[in-house]
């Protein structure tokens, strides 16, 4: 198990209380809790603290687990105790390849392992039509984004990335809100990202420690180029900020921040990156400084301009904010007759519009009452993966949007491996003018990949 806590998370957890007080509009029947036809047999694989929440909320959304898996065998133990009675009889495995192959009536997966892990084991149960849900962000690299693109489109699996913000009422009022025009032409977002807690800015250390008892290091490395392990270095959580393992806070943050700007003006891939500040050219994530996306179009047909911030002083947008628990993190989008405000996972979401004196939430807005629900509201982002699986609507994060809206984050990402921006050719997928095909696809080790 891997402990995957985000400064935010009791913010989260709390704020998703909200999404209990959201319209629900429903256009299939609902399935009943305790009709045992109806529960969905679900596998764990990957047991960190993000694992084991998405293995309760889909316990309480009624669905089965069957199964539990991680190379850590201290990690698969916590999460069948975590699980309670509810879990009794679970199967415990140290191979998402044995699993698939033994458990016959497996329904679908939850993925919630370190990101150099996503795409190999999505591509495992996707090729078995299995319905798969995956935390963010869905890939490591560019190259598994568009590789998992291609396979959402022929696979028969449900699939839903985890940016939980997807699910809440105010985000997708937000939408409907910007859509409808009640900005005018948006211009810009400003987004704060929240501090990380893994190494940035520095290369590995020298020597290698005793591997835990229980521990698969060579099987957790997996894809990834071999290193020695070393205590408290990668494993857990601190993979996040090492390249060969994860995508640091552009990855962890960027599809929650930016998922409000992208669906709303239906933003496709950036014609340029730039980026500047420190700490390029480790093993790890940047230090910090401000990575900017141009896109040449949006909905509204204009140009839009996205400024990622980290470890920063709080940008100019953020001034006047009202007082809150996010502190100066989130997302600030700019239009020509006024502005909206989102905490970091979208879920709670303000506006104020030229002429207004203060900040009112979203959802509650007199000026833009009128606007028409457009778009459905949901019980919560793991219950809509589940009732789609059994036959409801499409999930509002499949992997066909997250695998764009990853792609798009991950360029970020480039540009401070690179340490340097780029021109890129949507069209082609290509970086003009840079050498960037070993980052956008890597080698990779194949002895722990099914084939």
């Amino acid at each position: 198990m891997r402990h995957t806590r985000s400064l935010s998370r009791r913010r989260f957890l709390k704020n998703s209380l909200l999404i209990a007080s959201a319209p629900i509009i429903c256009p299939f029947p609902i399935f009943g809790e305790d009709a045992p036809g109806n529960r969905l047999n679900l596998a764990l694989v990957g047991c960190g603290e993000m694992g084991v929440n998405d293995m309760k909320t889909a316990l309480g959304c009624g669905a089965n687990v069957i199964a539990v898996c991680d190379v850590d065998e201290s990690m698969s133990a916590k999460a069948v105790r975590a699980g309670g009675a509810q879990m009794q009889g679970t199967t415990v495995y140290g191979d998402y390849r044995q699993l698939l192959d033994k458990e016959k009536t497996l329904d679908g997966l939850i993925i919630a392992t370190p990101d150099h892990w996503h795409a190999a084991i999505c591509r495992h149960y996707m090729r078995a039509n299995k319905h798969v849900y995956c935390e963010k962000p869905l890939t490591r690299t560019i190259g598994e984004a568009r590789e998992i693109r291609g396979l959402a489109r022929a696979s028969g699996s449900v699939t839903q990335m985890g940016n939980q913000g997807s699910a809440y009422g105010s985000m997708r009022r937000g939408i409907e809100v910007i859509q409808a025009g009640a900005l005018g032409t948006l211009s810009s977002a400003h987004v704060v990202s929240p501090g990380e807690r893994y190494p940035t800015g520095v290369n590995r250390p020298a020597g290698e420690d005793p591997i835990p008892k229980g521990l698969d290091w060579d099987f957790w490395v997996g894809p990834s180029p071999m290193r020695p392990y070393k205590t408290d270095i990668y494993h857990p959580y601190k993979w996040r900020g090492w390249h060969d393992f994860g995508t640091g806070q552009i990855g962890n943050w960027a599809t929650h921040s930016l998922n409000l700007p992208i669906r709303a003006l239906n933003l496709g891939f950036p014609s340029k990156v730039e980026v500047s500040g420190q700490g390029f050219g480790f093993e790890t994530y940047w230090t910090g400084g401000t990575i900017t996306y141009h896109f040449p179009t949006t909905l509204q047909g204009a140009r839009f301009t996205v400024y990622w911030y980290e470890n920063l002083p709080t940008p100019e947008a953020f001034q006047g904010l009202p007082p809150n628990d996010e502190g100066s993190e989130g997302v600030v989008l700019i239009g020509e007759r006024g502005r909206i405000y989102t905490n970091p996972h979208n879920g709670h979401v303000l506006i104020k519009l030229e002429g207004e004196s203060g900040w009112r939430d979203i959802t509650h807005h007199e000026a833009t009452r009128s606007i028409p629900v457009t778009l459905p509201r949901v019980r919560g982002h793991m219950q809509e993966w589940i009732d789609a699986c059994k036959g409801g609507p499409k999930p509002f994060s499949s992997f066909e949007l997250a695998s764009r809206m990853t792609e798009t984050c991950l360029l970020g990402l480039l540009a401070t491996q690179l340490g340097h921006g780029f021109e890129y050719d949507a069209e082609n997928q290509s970086v003009v003018g840079a050498s960037a095909d070993e980052l956008i696809n890597p080698k990779r080790r194949t002895k722990w990949l099914a084939t």
